[in-house]
């Protein structure tokens, strides 16, 4: 059985990462193909496709690199790959990849009537350039049963913007501890602190500046790493720093991350938090704002954590509590938790049970 998984671009991104973790999956009889809306260019793009290769799941680049071309050229390809693998399923990661396939059976209906339709929604903020479309988008998909929410958060937003569906499902995203390296930049003697992102207000970019501004150099050490149109300004407020590395987003985080004490993530608003699921199944304790999505990541006691970004709490965290704390207990604890709740092999398997549940006739199905 194939399964075809769609994608905007093969790069770095929680719905990329999140597509090749499914995609991993050893204990079914499904074999997985990963085909890109538009092309992607970078150095992550370049060991994308090597994981890629090395899970040994195949991949269709896109010939073009300008969004708008991708999609409405994509119907051409992703049809050509229909008639060659014949899916079960067809997994869409989030829109523009929801759009194209939508475009494709706007043209071509009768091809795609009896393929399953799964779309999994990563973003608590949906169609933001292309209101008008996505209304339009959603419904499709919504008629076609195709939602899966990765967090209640998700589910809240979505259903409040898009309005109530009743067959939408909740799959928490899977991850697995990997085998750690040295990340070559730790300030030896002072606590490492990693904020990893992109530079977007979401992402509470001003709050990182100030608590840095605040806090004792002597103590703490800061990497900030990630690209984004407020990379500027964190270079005018912090770029003089003596305990501060600023540099671009780093492949594959999730090896290094155990090099670092804590992870900070003052997000405004997320989805699901990525980075917090894997710090934590990495062994590294993440200090957070408390909010919905990303506290869903976390036990409900958990301590390192602020309302509403507050920057007094957050000093107290950094002051009083962080330099005192005991570590390997907290470790532990979320540790334990991350692994039961975001269990890679569980992921896989609800989202494969909902592959096999799908259509199964016609030119579009066949055993391999």
């Amino acid at each position: 059985m194939n399964v075809v998984q769609i994608v905007s671009h093969f790069d770095l991104g929680g719905a990329e990462r999140i597509a090749i973790n499914i995609a991993k999956s050893k204990e079914s009889d499904i074999n997985y193909h990963m085909i890109e809306v538009v092309r992607g260019s970078s150095n992550f793009s370049r060991d994308y496709m090597k994981e890629l290769e090395t899970a040994g799941i195949k991949y269709y680049r896109s010939p073009f690199t300008n969004s708008k071309m991708g999609i409405v050229f994509f119907p051409i390809r992703l049809i050509a790959l229909i008639k060659k693998v014949c899916p079960i399923a067809i997994h869409t990661h989030t829109e523009i990849p929801d759009l194209s396939l939508y475009w494709t059976c706007l043209l071509l209906p009768r091809i795609m009537q009896d393929i399953k339709i799964v779309r999994t929604l990563h973003n608590t903020v949906l169609w933001n350039k292309w209101k008008s479309i996505g209304r339009v988008v959603e419904k499709f998909m919504q008629k076609r049963k195709a939602n899966i929410s990765t967090s209640d958060m998700i589910t809240c937003t979505y259903q409040k913007e898009f309005g109530f569906d009743s067959n939408i499902k909740l799959i928490y995203n899977g991850f697995t501890a990997i085998s750690q390296q040295a990340y070559p930049y730790i300030y030896s003697g002072k606590i490492n602190v990693l904020f990893a992102g992109r530079f977007v207000p979401q992402k509470g970019i001003p709050v990182l500046i100030n608590i840095i501004k605040r806090v004792d150099e002597k103590v703490f050490y800061f990497h900030i790493a990630g690209k984004g149109p407020l990379e500027e300004i964190i270079l005018q407020e912090l770029g003089n720093k003596s305990n501060v590395r600023i540099t671009p987003p780093i492949f594959s985080l999730a090896q290094y991350l155990s090099s670092f004490d804590y992870v900070f993530i003052p997000s405004e608003h997320e989805g699901l938090n990525s980075l917090s699921i894997e710090s934590s199944i990495n062994k590294v304790p993440v200090i957070i704002n408390d909010i919905d999505g990303l506290n869903e990541t976390l036990p409900q006691n958990y301590p390192l954590k602020v309302k509403n970004n507050c920057i007094d709490e957050y000093m107290t965290l950094f002051t009083d509590v962080i330099p005192t704390i005991d570590r390997v207990s907290l470790i532990d604890s979320v540790y334990q938790y991350s692994c039961q709740k975001f269990d890679i092999q569980q992921m896989q398997k609800q989202y494969e049970y909902i592959y096999k549940t799908g259509k199964k006739y016609g030119c579009c199905y066949r055993e391999k």
